[in-house]
């Protein structure tokens, strides 16, 4: 995630729900702080979180065997604006959409062996 530029993990290990990470989100130059919980935990198949920032929300992964040997995935994610949130519901789809899909694309990429992380 290019918009991603810091993680920690705050909880001590192993990773399952309520585990919690604090990560550093810069778009359009705004860097915004991100603390994430995690709140679904099913390796390797589902992984929920809920975002506890300025940006309110929840997200969910979810990996599943497609034909050929693939896998597809979907990613579920819902955020809230701090202020405004209708209007910035329009504006962040808007520049959120094509930021998330970079990454998904980079994701499948990586995973496919085109590049490192």
């Amino acid at each position: 995630m290019r918009d991603l530029k810091a993680v920690s993990v705050e909880s001590p290990g192993p990773t399952g729900p309520g585990t919690r990470a604090r990560g550093t989100v810069r778009v359009l130059g705004i860097t915004v702080p991100d603390t994430v919980e995690v709140t679904d935990w099913q390796p390797p198949e589902r992984y929920g979180y809920r975002h506890l920032g300025p940006w309110r929300g929840d997200g969910i992964f979810s990996l599943t065997r497609a034909a050929d040997d693939l896998t597809r995935v979907d990613w579920e994610e819902r955020l809230v604006p701090p202020a405004l949130p209708n209007l910035g519901d329009v504006l962040q789809h808007l520049v959120l959409g094509p930021i998330f899909q970079e990454d998904l694309e980079g994701l499948k990429s990586l995973l496919e062996g085109g590049r490192t992380a």
